[in-house]
Parts: C-alpha cells; sequence; structure tokens
C-alpha cells in the first residue's frame, strides 16, 4: 500500500524560527521508513510570519534549493508529474512534489511560472497573513482574522493561470469567504492538504458550513488535520480515526486523504506522533470498515487523480 502524504516541510526549517514546543523534526531520508512513499514538501513563501527573513523569491527559491539538495542526499527524487511518481516508486524511493506554502512574495503571475520551472507544482496561496491574493482563517496563534475578504482578483488570476500551467491550489489556511470564492472560481477540484471541517471539531480553525458545501461540491481533496495547538484539535488517535470517519460521510471517499504537517505541525496528538506513526494509523482505519480498496482511495489514488485533473 503506497502512502502520499498531502503536506510537510524539510527539516529544521521552523526550528530557526526559535519556537519552542515543536514536535521531533523527521529527516526526508526517514519518510520510506515509517511508511510515507511520496509527500508534497513545502517552502514557506511567507518566512517573515516566523522570523525567518523577508517574503522575497529568493528566499523561496533557496529553501526549495535546500529540498533539493536534501533529497538528492538521501536517496529521494522530486517528481512534477505523477508518470514519474510511477517511475520513482519502481525505483525503491520515496517521491518528493515541491510546494510553496505562502504566496506574499508573489508579484505577477510570471513569479508563478518562475516556480513552475523550479518543479513546484502545489501552491497555497495563502498562509498566516492576509496578502494580495486574499484573506487567512486563522493566525498563528489560532486566532481569527477581525475581516475576512474572500479572494482577490489578483487570487482568481492566479486559479485560472495556475489550472492553464498545471500548478494545483491548495486553499488550505484561507478563510471561509476565500474558499467559497475558489471553488467559484475554479474548473478544478481544490486541495485543502491539512484542515478539517468546523463541524466535527467545532473550532473556527477549521473549514466552516457553507464553505464546506462549496469544497465537496467542487470536489475538493482533504487533508484531515491530525494536530492540536493548545486547546484547538484533537485528543488522540481514536478521535482521529472518527473525525477521518466523519468527514468521509460529509464529503465522500474520494474526497479524503492522508496528511502530517510533518516539521510543521505544532503539536500532535497524546498518542499520535504524525509521520512516525502513519503505519500505525493505517493499521487502525483497516481495522474500522476501511476495505482495501477504501484504503488505497485514502492514501494514494485520491491525491493522485487530483493531481492528474490539474494536469501534473
Amino acid at each position: 500500500m503506497k502512502v502520499f502524504d498531502l503536506h510537510g516541510h524539510q527539516e529544521g526549517l521552523l526550528k530557526a524560527s526559535g519556537t519552542n514546543g515543536l514536535p521531533q523534526d523527521v529527516p526526508l531520508g526517514d519518510f520510506y521508513k515509517h511508511g510515507v512513499d511520496a509527500s508534497v514538501v513545502c517552502a514557506v513563501g511567507d518566512p517573515n510570519s516566523f522570523g525567518l527573513g523577508t517574503n522575497s523569491f529568493s528566499m523561496v527559491e533557496q529553501q526549495l534549493e535546500q529540498i533539493l539538495e536534501k533529497s538528492n542526499a538521501q536517496s529521494l527524487k522530486v517528481a512534477t508529474t505523477t508518470n514519474e511518481l510511477n517511475l520513482v516508486w519502481d525505483s525503491g524511493k520515496t517521491a518528493i512534489f515541491l510546494g510553496v506554502e505562502g504566496g506574499d512574495f508573489i508579484d505577477n503571475l510570471e513569479m508563478v511560472d518562475r516556480l513552475y520551472n523550479l518543479g513546484v507544482r502545489v501552491l497555497a496561496p495563502v498562509h498566516y497573513s492576509d496578502n494580495q491574493f486574499g484573506s487567512i482563517g486563522f493566525h498563528l496563534d489560532g486566532s481569527g482574522p477581525k475581516l475576512a475578504t474572500g479572494l482577490s482578483k489578483f487570487g482568481a488570476e492566479l486559479i485560472t493561470h495556475a489550472q492553464d500551467i498545471g500548478m494545483v491550489i491548495d486553499i488550505a489556511h484561507g478563510s471561509d469567504a476565500m474558499i467559497i470564492d475558489a471553488c467559484k472560481i475554479a474548473k478544478k477540484p481544490l486541495l485543502c492538504s491539512h484542515g478539517g471541517l468546523r463541524m466535527s471539531y467545532g473550532s473556527k480553525r477549521f473549514m466552516g458550513d457553507e464553505a464546506a458545501h462549496h469544497f465537496r461540491d467542487n470536489g475538493g481533496l482533504l487533508g484531515i488535520w491530525p494536530c492540536r495547538f493548545g486547546k484547538v484539535g484533537l485528543a488522540n488517535q481514536e478521535e482521529l480515526v472518527d473525525i477521518i470517519l466523519q468527514t468521509i460521510d460529509f464529503l465522500s471517499w474520494g474526497q479524503v486523504g492522508y496528511c502530517t504537517d510533518v516539521n510543521g505541525a505544532p503539536g500532535y496528538l497524546d498518542d499520535y506522533r504524525g509521520l512516525e506513526d502513519t503505519k500505525g494509523l493505517i493499521s487502525e482505519l483497516a481495522a474500522k470498515s476501511f476495505t482495501e480498496d477504501k484504503l488505497e482511495q485514502y492514501c494514494n489514488s485520491n491525491i493522485i487523480r487530483l493531481f492528474q485533473a490539474w494536469g501534473v
């Protein structure tokens, strides 16, 4: 069973911000031994949010170069298409797709083309700050924004352009208003790589009911965020399994995928360490009404199908 993690980061990225209490980093080279065969590994496009530097193209390019260097040094392979993904797997390596989380540094669509030429195939327009594309759903401390303005005109142009060139748009961290606007514009299924439904979590950090209905109708794919931040999030793995099943009941079997937010999560559950407990979580899902076919969808085929819909 191949496992495709929808969202993560390189080791050491957020540690440099000086944030205390983060989970232990997992080197890219250890992904495979923990049961992860592919992952979207993201550079942070709003590094100023973490005190890492200015929001600039060069800062993001530097992060992408670091991911490439670590991948080459640790026998991983960066893929840019789903066809390449199969080739990587046939070679026995872990596949990495490059992503960028936060487009604060992007001034024009030519910069998006430059990212594409660098191998980036997933772009989250917003991260922890409102920007030229739209408004966020929550701040770094978990609090909500005072005013959510939705998707801007430039944000709409970004989605249209990304569809044309084959770069998947990830609306994780977007406000409900932004998600609703994006769903109205997008002609392809959107990705929400790490999140959840407010109706299940009971927290404003997650997608509200109206946005969730639009996301469902768009055919989007949601990676269930298995984390805890203060009092926000789940208590244990049993709750995580229940939330996954609840989300599938509302969306569909084809609209939920596996996510750890490795090396970027503020905290995990009492009995779950994220990527390191991948095999255990999948075993528990297999015991909870996940047939082999349904488990295959959750673990990899849903995200592969979404990538193919975008031309990746």
